[in-house]
């Protein structure tokens, strides 16, 4: 179950937000105190009480009457064997409207409702509804509230409804019928949608026992936090990979235990000696802990322990945490992706480690909050945000090494390959040089003790590992003077540009399909074709080798032929674009010919001094940093035929 989009109507300080789009795993809002984050958190809850919007837009007058009805709408989507778990676990009875000419019967009803529960995913529409003062109630919106891929049109669904109920045994749908009685099938999305909403508050959780039980649901305002931990401990493996993540955010935590207490209570306690020591006479009661403890243990509850995808509402972690576990819960939840996280914060410690997410920015003006919506967290949008929260131009960044590549395109692709094929190294950053035509043999030492002063000065950016540029015109002996004239802190690509490592007529074939507006569909064969007989034109710098071999890819401009491939395969509709074009060939290639990429792979392993992840097939001894020899799976067989070796200087 996640949220797609919803909006606020008049609400606090949210005249209308106007529609907000979600996305899975993390999204961030991001505002200053008071702008109105922790109210759209409020309103994404459902269980928020009236408080209609008063500005200059909602009473010009001072004797308007006030509109008392406070709402949020949102459209979400779900598993439909998830509706289905939900509608035989709570039984009763529920109507959907009949499609239009349909025969009325009992077959065609099963059929319809079988439609309904195996969708992939099914849309729910609902809305939060409160008065004045008064609770939230939550509905199916108007028209139809369910919808899936290949349903009719609203338009095409009668006023008249069938209806449904489970069997007694509450294994399948038992009785069906024509009367229309029972509950509209949105009540179904309602009860599918709330219990899977947890909402947790900017303050202290004082939830250290509770009475003893069987649940394993953790209640919405997290009381039975000691019940749902105590039947955790039955499930071992599942235990102590929980506190093994609890661990990763507060490393002073040896251990979590949950223990009887008087009066039927069990109790919560926090160990801080490693638990051989049996000394759990010391380990404290969770209530007399830190206040951001409570918070987390019941954060990393609900994603570690709950089947079905859940929405986890976090307002401000970096008021109950420090910075270092703050970044360290965010990093954990987006190792547990499965679930959607909506994250109100200011601190910049939150925002940078959050990663490439989506960003809802609230921002106060004219007497309300406004939202405006990023789909991705880019350098840019982060620089924007942070600056608005009153960040520091060191903080700006949230990097804690920086490696220079030639250019965006350089960038895009070497990103690419890092996300697939590298472990997560969150404070990497990997930038564009400002020119690389200052990285001649004259100035070369020069301009890389300027990029490393700038990197131990405080306020402006974070060390440099090294830079990797590409090889374009220059000679072995200009490399070889660069690189020692610089400590080797410079390096170059194998080949003449990072386009180069990118020749793949499938891959190519693929973006040409999904590029501009509509695509153009290419045969493979015919991308192969064209390169074979153009790409040793004289114009492409690489004359005396056959296309595809070693030394054509170590010497042609990459850049120019796929320019002028994109437009004779087009009829000049699709212009190569670098950095777009660039990043969409590493994710196809990475997709379907992961071996093709293996020469760049292994000089960002030598470049970065760490492992990549496994790409299949046998295991081979790659050397470490501390030039110890570590295991690590790659393929080493290469069945396609672009597959390559890495080309000699």
């Amino acid at each position: 179950m996640r949220i797609d989009r919803f909006r606020v109507l008049n609400f606090k300080s949210y005249f209308d937000s106007g529609e907000i789009k979600l996305s899975p795993g993390i999204n961030l809002v991001v505002g200053r105190n008071s702008a109105g984050k922790s109210v759209l958190l409020d309103a994404l809850g459902l269980r928020f009480l009236g408080r209609p919007h008063r500005s200059l837009r909602s009473l010009p007058h001072r004797d308007d009457p006030e509109s008392p009805l406070s709402r949020v709408e949102i459209t979400g989507s779900c598993d439909g064997a998830e509706l289905k778990r939900t509608f035989l676990k709570g039984g009763g009875r529920f109507h959907y409207p009949w499609p239009k000419g349909r025969p009325k019967n009992e077959q065609n009803a099963r059929a319809l409702i079988e439609e309904i529960f195996s969708a992939r995913p099914a849309t729910l529409r609902l809305q939060a509804q409160a008065g004045l003062n008064g609770p939230a109630a939550v509905q199916g919106s108007g028209g139809l509230p369910l919808s899936w891929a290949g349903a009719p049109a609203e338009s095409d669904f009668e006023v008249n409804a069938f209806d449904l109920s489970p069997d007694a045994e509450r294994r399948a749908v038992g009785a069906v019928g024509f009367t229309a009685s029972g509950h509209d099938l949105g009540v179904l999305a309602t009860h599918t949608l709330l219990p899977r909403l947890f909402r947790f508050q900017a303050e202290r959780l004082n939830v250290g026992t509770c009475h003893h039980g069987i649940s394993t649901i953790l209640a919405p305002n997290a009381q039975n936090l000691p019940e749902v931990l105590s039947n955790l401990q039955a499930n071992r493996d599942l235990f102590d990979d929980y506190i093994r993540r609890v661990r990763e955010v507060f490393p002073i935590v040896e251990s979590i235990a949950v223990r009887s207490a008087a009066n039927n209570q069990v109790e919560i306690r926090v160990w801080q000696l490693p638990q051989a020591s049996r000394r759990d006479d010391l380990a404290f009661p969770l209530n007399e802990c830190g206040t951001g403890i409570g918070q987390v243990l019941a954060i990393l509850y609900v994603a570690m322990a709950s089947e079905d995808p859940q929405i986890i509402l976090v307002d401000e972690p970096n008021s109950f945490l420090h910075p270092g576990a703050a970044r360290a819960l965010i990093r954990v939840l987006r190792q547990i992706p499965q679930h959607q996280y909506v994250i109100a914060t200011h601190a910049p410690e939150v925002i940078s480690e959050a990663g490439d997410c989506p960003v809802i920015q609230v921002q106060w003006g004219g007497g309300e909050s406004r939202c405006e919506v990023f789909t991705a967290k880019t350098t840019e949008v982060s620089r924007r945000l942070l600056l608005d929260v009153g960040a520091r131009l060191s903080d700006v960044f949230g990097f804690d090494e920086i490696l220079w590549v030639e250019g965006p395109s350089d960038q895009a692709c070497i990103n690419a390959i890092l996300k697939v094929r590298f472990p997560p190294r969150p404070g990497l950053a990997v930038l564009p040089v400002r020119d690389t035509g200052n990285f001649d043999r004259r100035r070369a030492r020069d301009v890389v003790a300027i990029y490393r002063q700038a990197s131990m000065a405080s306020a402006l950016l974070p060390p440099t590992i090294g830079f990797l540029l590409d090889r374009e015109k220059r000679t072995d002996r200009d490399m070889d003077q660069i690189m020692n004239e610089t400590d080797r802190a410079v390096s170059f690509l194998q080949r003449a540009m990072i386009e180069n490592y990118l020749m793949s007529p499938p891959a190519i074939a693929d973006v040409l399909a999904t590029a501009g507006d509509v695509g153009q569909h290419q045969r493979v064969e015919d991308i192969e074709y064209w390169i074979r007989s153009n790409g040793n034109a004289r114009e492409y710098r690489a004359p005396e080798f056959e296309p595809f071999a070693d030394g054509w890819l170590s010497r042609v401009d990459g850049a120019r032929l796929l320019r002028d491939l994109f437009l004779e395969c087009t009829n000049n509709t699709i212009e190569f674009r670098k950095t777009e074009h660039c990043e969409a060939l590493v994710s196809s290639i990475v997709s379907k010919q992961p071996q093709f990429l293996e020469p760049l792979v292994d000089l960002l392993e030598s470049k970065l001094r760490y492992r990549r992840l496994a790409a299949g097939g046998t295991s081979v001894q790659i050397a470490d940093s501390s030039g110890e020899s570590g295991t690590t799976n790659v393929d080493t067989s290469i069945p396609d035929k672009y597959a390559i070796t890495t080309p000699d200087k």
